[in-house]
């Protein structure tokens, strides 16, 4: 699921005697279940035969016709196809290496307010991701444009994912192991200097702090800057809630993870 990553490495523990085990020692599952508030401001226009993702960076646009075309400087995608369905509503489809992995369908309220979305995300290794939305409108529609166009706020994103990843924990003191997949490990210190999480392909690094008896923060930097903050808190024995906040586009998304 979309950053599992950053929640995943993050589940390790509060405070503990030293060689007394952790009641987050063991492996743990995510829950299908996810929801995202987030408060991104879109800003989109969708007029006179063509679609424009002005929010993007950077800043792309391709015909309204239904077809993919290139979109350059995209990490995630590089070709789009938009088609109006009809006067409230808009398909938006992405490709990546020639493979269609997500589509948003957006269809617009009649006072034109609000717009509720659906989509689906394939991975390619074929898990999927769903859910719906909510956007309320900031700016006028222009006359003329199709009603999607416009700047917007998403009020909440609830999304369900069959990749529900396990990952297995081990503490010892103020020392912590997290694998997540076999591909992905962190070693490090509670309140120790960042370390590198090995396998990770974005060249992250991390800190853990302790927050409390039943929680603890990590800290995720890219390029020198912070990416995200996840705060883990212990429900109950068997259930941890997991709050990942992306400081790059203000997402804040929560998941729970159940103890196998």
């Amino acid at each position: 699921m979309r950053l599992a990553t950053f929640a995943a490495v993050a589940l390790v523990c509060a405070s503990t005697p030293l060689h007394a085990q952790s009641p987050f020692d063991g492996t743990w599952r995510f829950g299908p279940e996810a929801t995202h508030v987030s408060g991104i401001r879109y800003d989109i226009s969708l007029q006179n035969g063509a679609f424009t993702c002005r929010w993007c960076n950077p800043v792309w646009s391709v015909p309204a016709d239904g077809m993919f075309h290139p979109v350059k400087g995209q990490s995630r995608y590089d070709a789009a196809s938009v088609r109006i369905v009809d006067a409230s509503t808009a398909v938006f489809t992405r490709k990546k290496n020639g493979r269609a992995f997500y589509q948003a369908v957006d269809v617009v309220s009649e006072d034109e307010n609000y717009m509720a979305f659906s989509f689906t995300e394939i991975s390619a290794a074929g898990k999927i991701e769903s859910g719906t939305g909510l956007w309320k409108r900031l700016t006028p529609k222009p006359v003329g444009a199709h009603p999607v166009t416009g700047q917007w706020r998403e009020l909440w994103v609830k999304a369900t994912s069959d990749d529900q990843a396990s990952f297995a924990i081990r503490i010892m003191g103020d020392d912590l192991r997290i694998e997540y997949a076999p591909t992905e490990v962190v070693v490090a210190k509670f309140g120790g200097p960042p370390v590198k999480i090995e396998g990770d392909s974005r060249g992250t690094t991390t800190t853990f702090r302790r927050q409390g008896e039943d929680a603890f923060v990590q800290t995720d930097y890219r390029d020198g800057q912070v990416a995200s903050i996840v705060t883990s808190k212990l429900l109950n024995p068997v259930t941890m809630e997991v709050i990942v906040e992306n400081t790059r586009d203000g997402s804040r998304s929560r998941y729970t993870a159940h103890k196998q």
